[in-house]
């Protein structure tokens, strides 16, 4: 039986895999009464080679209106990105699909975020838990570039930078570049 009915990793008949999943989403839950938001991160999948991942949950309801999803960075990471992101906005930033972002990487180069057209429920299981199974979700995923300033649809984008970051959106960008601004 489920423990709620919005939950999405119960399953029908099984219920949900287990009681500390609820302290999780209960403790996520006052995180983000607390903070605001909190980061969500997944380890790699080493066997089925998917890079670890993390995003946002509650950003949606801050000066940015939207969450924030990183694949292939330490969780550590990203959240500090998240953090400047999620400042900046509150200072009055504007961000949305193409939105690129300096100031914030080494060598001056910048952030470019994507917007993700039909976020797969699966990667973003933890945010439905904690939201509700029917909580609209608008993403827009941090895009970095390789040690040259490259981003993923550059020509000469670094290929084991390209296989850690899964991306979630069909939309070119054109030429622009990871470089300074």
């Amino acid at each position: 039986m489920k423990h709620d009915p919005a939950c999405v990793i119960c399953s029908d008949d099984q219920g949900c895999i287990d009681a500390a999943l609820q302290g999780y989403v209960a403790k996520a839950k006052q995180m983000i009464v607390k903070h605001g938001f909190m980061v969500q991160g997944v380890m790699p999948d080493e066997v089925n080679h998917v890079p670890g991942y993390s995003y946002t949950i509650g950003l949606i309801d801050s000066a940015l209106s939207v969450e924030l999803y990183a694949c292939g960075l330490p969780p550590q990471t990203a959240q500090t990105l998240f953090n400047g992101i999620r400042e900046q906005a509150e200072k009055g930033a504007q961000y949305s699909d193409g939105s690129v972002i300096s100031g914030m990487l080494k060598h001056g180069y910048c952030l470019m975020l994507c917007k993700v057209t039909d976020p797969p429920r699966e990667l973003f299981a933890m945010y439905y838990n904690v939201r509700g199974a029917q909580a609209p979700l608008k993403v827009l995923q941090m895009v970095y570039p390789d040690p040259d300033g490259l981003f993923p649809w550059n020509p000469d984008f670094n290929p084991a930078i390209a296989d850690a970051q899964r991306l979630l959106f069909t939309r070119q960008y054109g030429t622009t570049t990871g470089r300074n601004h």
